[in-house]
């Protein structure tokens, strides 16, 4: 399905919903949340990976873009925005982005339509946060893309 978007230009997501604002905890450690949220209480002892895990998620349905095309063009769009504000306003941080794909169940009486959820974290190094390294054990589609702070410099 990517493929039919593939050679397309997939043009930022501008949208409030899906900006990014940097917040500190009480240690002074930075962590990232996406929309119009207000700082997390947090403690000195907060995974904040495992903060911006549970608190970074946006959920995609095909009842918002008409089509599995117009959805995964959305995602993608996104994904480029939350890049660019990361390139942008944490140049000296690396970021994980994962993307998932489901397909739903349309053919169910209740049927589920396909979805994206995506999340990011800032890389702390705590490789428990999601598998990364091996997205073929994931039952359907993953996208992983990392924002590295040796990237951004370029």
């Amino acid at each position: 399905m990517l493929s039919q978007v593939e050679n397309e230009t997939i043009p930022c997501v501008l949208n409030a919903d899906y900006a990014i604002t940097e917040y500190r905890d009480p240690q002074d450690r930075p962590y990232w949340l996406v929309g119009s949220k207000k700082p997390l209480p947090v403690s000195g002892t907060t995974n904040l990976s495992w903060l911006e895990w549970d608190h970074n998620e946006v959920y995609l349905s095909l009842r918002e873009t008409g089509s599995v095309a117009a959805l995964l063009k959305h995602m993608l769009g996104i994904l480029r925005f939350w890049e660019d504000e990361m390139k942008q306003n944490a140049p000296d941080v690396s970021f994980c982005m994962i993307a998932s794909y489901d397909y739903g169940e349309p053919d169910e009486e209740d049927g589920v339509e396909p979805s994206v959820t995506l999340r990011f974290w800032a890389d702390r190094g705590d490789p428990s946060v999601a598998d990364t390294e091996n997205p073929e054990h994931y039952a359907q589609p993953v996208l992983v893309h990392y924002v590295s702070k040796a990237a951004q410099r370029n």
